[in-house]
């Protein structure tokens, strides 16, 4: 995650072991979560809505880019920072060789934001 430098990533800047934690130093991102955004803007026009998608596309695409799959793409997973839209919390992300092999092998992430096709297959 370190070598991702995208605008629509949050930038992870290293992490600190001790004996019983590991601490993550990311970016520090300030205007909350998607989920809050909805919630505060109930309604948004077409125009915003292809804004923030677009930007959460620009960040998928770039994890492709780079063979990884988020795998827990939700809306608790973007915040945002200065009204841009950044994908985190890697904790499901793979790197994958082989999309066609190994896509739709694990039941990870949350299931109230899982494809059908993923759900149906367990």
């Amino acid at each position: 995650m370190k070598q991702l430098d995208h605008p629509n990533i949050v930038k992870l800047h290293g992490f600190i072991r001790t004996m019983n934690n590991t601490y993550i130093i990311t970016e520090f991102c300030g205007g909350g979560d998607l989920r809050d955004y909805m919630k505060k803007h109930k309604r948004m026009n077409e125009k915003e809505a292809l804004r923030i998608m677009s930007e959460i596309v620009a960040g998928v695409n770039e994890l492709a880019k780079h063979d990884i799959i988020h795998r827990d793409l939700k809306p608790a997973n973007i915040l945002v920072q200065d009204g841009v839209f950044k994908l985190t919390d890697f904790g499901f992300a793979k790197k994958v060789d082989d999309y066609e092999e190994q896509m739709m092998v694990s039941l990870v992430g949350t299931p109230l934001y899982m494809s059908p096709q993923i759900l149906k297959r367990q």
